[in-house]
């Protein structure tokens, strides 16, 4: 147990989005995160718009 809350739940809802090498996405405990990939991991194609993830 944390002090002002159980951390224990995942309150992220909101679906990803990906922005070129990154990853977007919002959770009501934590707020905006956004992660990027390195070039290794991914490249984006040239033609890449946001696209919404499911989760």
């Amino acid at each position: 147990m944390i002090v002002g809350g159980d951390m224990a739940t995942d309150w992220c809802f909101s679906p990803p989005e990906f922005h070129g090498n990154q990853i977007w996405t919002t959770c009501s405990d934590g707020g905006f995160y956004a992660l990027a990939l390195s070039p290794r991991v991914y490249t984006p194609p040239a033609d890449q718009e946001s696209t919404l993830g499911t989760t």
